[in-house]
C-alpha cells in the first residue's frame, strides 16, 4: 500500500486505502479489491482510479468500505492511481496499483547462435541461444515504471555486447480527478471541491501542479499535500441544465477530466437583434442575448429561433451570452417576424421588412483579397458571376441571353444563363484605369467596377533639368523621375531612394520626392559646397527598378578678400596704424580647413627723439617710419560653434623699410631705405556676419634691419587687427 497524503481537513481519522492484489498479472488476474478504511468512515466516501473500471462499492464493515476494480486492457504498461476521498471531513488516501505483463521479446540482428540475455530493472531475463539467422525469442516480465532493457548478446568464442531497447511501458505521469458531488446548481456563486490527485511514470507523486482547463466559470487550485491539489470549481450561472467539465494534465501525460451535471440556478432574459444584409434584399443575421436577472452573461445555453417566411440557420453560441444565426429572405421579401425562445424565459420577438431579391446580380469572384483590382498586365483575368431571376423570383430559363459591356479591357458581348446563372472572364490589357462592367437584362441593369492597376516597378528613367551644376552650395538642379511596370504602365505613390556618387557628390542633398502624376515624380539635387569636379551618377530606385543620370559637378574654389585695420610693433617700441589687405583660397587638394593666403601690410607713423652726439653735443631727431610688408602662408580652420571659428597660421615674409629723417645738428634731410626678410605666427577668431566674415586676429613676426643701417631693430614684431572677410 502506498499512502501519498492523509491530512484531513477537520478533526477526523485520517483514510486508508489499500488494494489486495496490489501487482496484477495480465491475463491472469482479472479483478483487485480496494479497501477503504477509517474509525467511523464517512458515509460519503467517493472512490476513483486513474485507469480501469472501479464497481459498485459497499461497506463489508461499519468502519470499511470495499469495490472491485477491474485493470484496463491497453498494450502499454502504466501505475494505476487509485484516490478515496470524504468531502465531508476532508480526508483522503491513495493507493498506487502496478499491472504487470509476461511478454515474448523477438529479438533480431543477433549473432548466430549467440548467447542472448535481457536485463529489465534487477531482473534478469535469459539466456536463450540465437538461431542460425541472428533471431531469437526471450520470455519477460513487464512491470510499470522500467521503460527501458539492456540486450546482451555474445557470439561463440567473442566478449559480449550490449545495447538498450525501448519497452511497452508508459513514462508519463497520471493524473486522477474527484469532484465531491456529481450534480449542482449553477447560480454563478456556488462551487463544488475537486481533488487532483498526480504521480509520475514510477508511482511517486508528483511536486508540481498540473495544467488545468474547463469549460468554463472559474477554478484555482492550492497544494494539500504531495502530489495532492484542491480547488473548488464555480461554474457559470446557467438558466438550463448543463454540464461542467475540468480537466487536469501534467506534462505530457494522458488528461484526466470530470464532468459535473449543472442544474438550471437563475432566471434568463432574452434581447433580439436584426441586422440586415445588402439593404435588407438577402437575409439577415440575427443576434440574441442572454443574461439572467442580475445582468450576468449566460453562455452556453440552448436558444432557439423561428422565422415565419424565410429560413434560419443553426444558432451559434458566441460565448459571451449572445447568440448568432443567419437568416435567408424569401425571394419575394416580406415583412419577417422573429421569435427567440428560452426553456424558462419569456419569449421576445421582432419584426423586419424584406425587400424582393434583385433581378439581376453581378459578383466577382477571386478578388477578395485584391480589393477590385486586376494587374494591367494583358494576362490576368477575374470570374464575372451574374444571376439572373424573373418576376417572380425564380431563376431565369436556360438559354437567358445577358448583355455585356466593359469601358476598358475584354469582355465577351453576350453570355447565356444555365439554371438563372451564368460565369464569365474579364481579360486585362496593358492600359491602367478603371473598368465600369455592366449586365442588362430587359429592363434591368447591374454594373460593377474594376481598377486595372500597374504591377510591381521595373523601369525607371531619370533626367536632370541642366547638365552641369557648380560645386558653391548654392547652385542645384531638377531630376525628374519616371517609373514603370514591365509593361509601360507608369505607377504613382511608390517610395523612390535617392542617391548620388561620384566627384564628392554624396555630400549633396534631394530634397523631397515630389508626384506629378502619370508615374513622373521630381526632385531637386543641392551640389555641396566644394568638389574636386567631374562626371557624378545621380542614382534611383523604386523597388526591383532602377535608374541612373549622369551629371558634371564643377568646382569652384572658395576665395575671399579681407581688409584689416590695427596697431604694429616696429624697431621695438614704435607702434603704427596698420592697414592690410589680405587673399585667400581654399584648394581642395588641401581639405575643408587649410587655406592659402596672401596679404600686403603698411604701418606709417612718425617719431622723434632727443640725444647726444659723440661730441657730447645734445640733438633733437624727427623721422617718418613707412613699413610695407608682403606675406605668404597658411591657416587652419577649426569650428568652435555654428557661427564662430578659430584659426592658426603661419607664413613668410618681405619687408621694405622707409625711414625720413632730420636732426638738429644738420639742417639737410636723410633717407634709409632697408629691406629684411623673416616669419610670423598668427592667432584669430572668425565669427559670420552677413555675407562675410567679423576677423579678430593676432600677429607676431621675427625679422631685424641689417647691420650697417641707422636705424637697426625688429621688424614686424607684434600687432593686433580686426577686420572682414568678404567672399569671393
Amino acid at each position: 500500500m502506498c499512502l501519498l497524503g492523509a491530512s484531513p481537513g477537520r478533526a477526523a481519522s485520517p483514510l486508508r486505502l489499500e488494494a489486495s492484489p496490489r501487482q496484477l498479472l495480465s491475463g491472469r488476474d482479472t479483478r483487485a479489491t480496494l479497501t477503504v478504511s477509517a474509525p467511523g468512515l464517512p458515509p460519503d466516501v467517493r472512490l476513483a482510479c486513474s485507469a480501469g473500471r472501479v464497481l459498485a462499492a459497499r461497506r463489508s464493515a461499519p468502519d470499511t468500505l470495499q469495490a472491485s476494480f477491474v485493470p484496463p486492457r491497453t498494450d502499454t504498461l502504466a501505475p494505476i492511481l487509485c484516490a478515496a476521498v470524504s468531502p465531508s471531513s476532508g480526508a483522503h488516501a491513495t493507493v498506487v496499483l502496478e499491472v504487470q505483463r509476461r511478454q515474448v521479446l523477438p529479438l533480431s540482428g543477433l549473432p548466430p547462435l549467440g548467447r542472448v540475455e535481457v536485463r529489465i530493472g534487477d531482473t534478469l531475463h535469459g539466456p536463450v541461444r540465437a538461431n542460425a539467422t541472428g533471431q531469437a525469442e526471450v520470455p519477460v516480465l513487464l512491470s510499470p515504471g522500467v521503460t527501458q532493457a539492456t540486450v546482451s548478446a555474445a557470439a561463440p568464442g567473442q566478449p559480449a555486447r550490449q545495447w538498450p531497447m525501448p519497452l511497452p511501458v508508459s513514462s508519463r505521469p497520471s493524473v486522477l480527478l474527484l469532484a465531491e458531488e456529481s450534480s449542482l446548481e449553477a447560480n454563478g456563486e456556488r462551487g463544488l471541491r475537486v481533488w487532483a490527485f498526480g504521480i509520475d511514470s514510477r508511482g511517486e507523486p508528483l511536486e508540481a501542479a498540473p495544467g488545468f482547463s474547463r469549460t468554463g466559470g472559474t477554478f484555482e487550485a492550492q497544494r494539500i499535500g504531495p502530489g495532492v491539489h484542491l480547488g473548488t470549481l464555480v461554474p457559470p450561472p446557467r438558466a438550463t441544465p448543463g454540464e461542467a467539465v475540468l480537466t487536469a494534465q501534467a506534462g505530457n501525460g494522458e488528461p484526466s477530466s470530470v464532468r459535473v451535471e449543472l442544474r438550471a440556478g437563475v432566471k434568463p432574459t432574452l434581447a433580439l437583434e436584426v441586422e440586415t444584409l445588402e439593404g435588407g434584399a438577402s437575409g439577415a443575421f440575427v443576434h440574441v442575448s442572454a443574461r439572467d436577472e442580475r445582468g450576468r452573461a449566460l453562455p452556453g445555453e440552448p436558444v432557439r429561433l423561428q422565422a415565419t417566411l424565410g429560413e434560419v440557420g443553426p444558432v451559434q453560441d458566441q460565448g459571451d451570452g449572445t447568440y448568432l444565426a443567419r437568416y435567408r429572405a424569401p425571394p419575394g421579401g416580406g415583412e419577417e417576424r422573429f421569435v427567440a425562445r428560452l426553456d424558462g424565459a419569456p419569449p421576445v420577438s421582432s419584426s423586419v421588412t424584406f425587400l424582393p431579391i434583385p433581378r439581376l446580380t453581378l459578383e466577382l469572384s477571386g478578388m477578395e483579397r485584391t480589393g477590385h483590382e486586376l494587374p494591367a498586365d494583358g494576362l490576368s483575368r477575374v470570374g464575372l458571376k451574374i444571376s439572373a431571376r424573373d418576376t417572380k423570383g425564380l431563376p431565369a430559363p436556360d438559354g437567358t441571353v445577358l448583355v455585356l459591356s466593359t469601358t476598358l479591357g475584354r469582355l465577351p458581348a453576350s453570355v447565356t444563363t444555365h439554371e438563372g446563372r451564368a460565369t464569365v472572364e474579364l481579360e486585362s490589357v496593358r492600359q491602367t484605369g478603371e473598368a465600369r462592367v455592366e449586365v442588362r437584362w430587359e429592363d434591368q441593369s447591374v454594373g460593377t467596377t474594376v481598377r486595372l492597376v500597374p504591377g510591381e516597378p521595373a523601369r525607371m528613367r531619370v533626367r536632370t533639368e541642366k547638365n552641369e551644376v557648380l560645386c558653391d552650395g548654392r547652385d542645384s538642379t531638377q531630376v525628374h523621375l519616371m517609373v514603370e511596370d514591365l509593361y509601360g504602365n507608369p505607377l504613382d505613390g511608390v517610395p523612390i531612394t535617392l542617391s548620388a556618387a561620384g566627384t564628392q557628390a554624396e555630400h549633396g542633398r534631394f530634397e523631397r520626392v515630389a508626384s506629378l502624376g502619370g508615374g513622373e515624380f521630381v526632385t531637386r539635387f543641392h551640389a555641396p559646397a566644394r568638389c574636386e569636379g567631374g562626371v557624378a551618377t545621380v542614382l534611383a530606385a523604386a523597388r526591383e527598378a532602377r535608374g541612373d543620370a549622369r551629371l558634371k559637378l564643377a568646382s569652384r574654389i572658395p576665395r575671399g578678400f579681407t581688409v584689416r585695420l590695427g596697431a604694429q610693433s616696429n624697431l621695438g617700441r614704435l607702434v603704427q596704424p596698420s592697414l592690410e589687405l589680405e587673399g585667400d583660397v581654399r584648394p581642395y587638394a588641401l581639405g575643408e580647413r587649410l587655406a592659402a593666403s596672401a596679404s600686403v601690410q603698411m604701418a606709417w607713423g612718425r617719431f622723434s627723439l632727443r640725444g647726444e652726439s659723440a661730441a657730447h653735443e645734445p640733438f633733437d631727431l624727427s623721422a617718418r617710419a613707412i613699413t610695407t610688408t608682403v606675406s605668404v602662408g597658411a591657416r587652419w580652420l577649426v569650428p568652435v560653434t555654428g557661427a564662430l571659428s578659430g584659426y592658426a597660421g603661419a607664413g613668410l615674409d618681405a619687408h621694405l623699410v622707409h625711414i625720413d629723417w632730420r636732426i638738429s645738428l644738420d639742417p639737410g634731410a636723410q633717407r634709409q631705405f632697408s629691406p629684411a626678410f623673416g616669419g610670423h605666427v598668427r592667432l584669430g577668431v572668425a565669427y559670420a556676419l552677413g555675407p562675410g566674415e567679423l576677423l579678430l586676429q593676432g600677429r607676431y613676426g621675427l625679422a631685424r634691419l641689417p647691420e650697417g643701417g641707422t636705424f637697426q631693430g625688429p621688424i614686424g614684431g607684434l600687432s593686433t587687427s580686426l577686420g572682414y572677410r568678404f567672399a569671393l
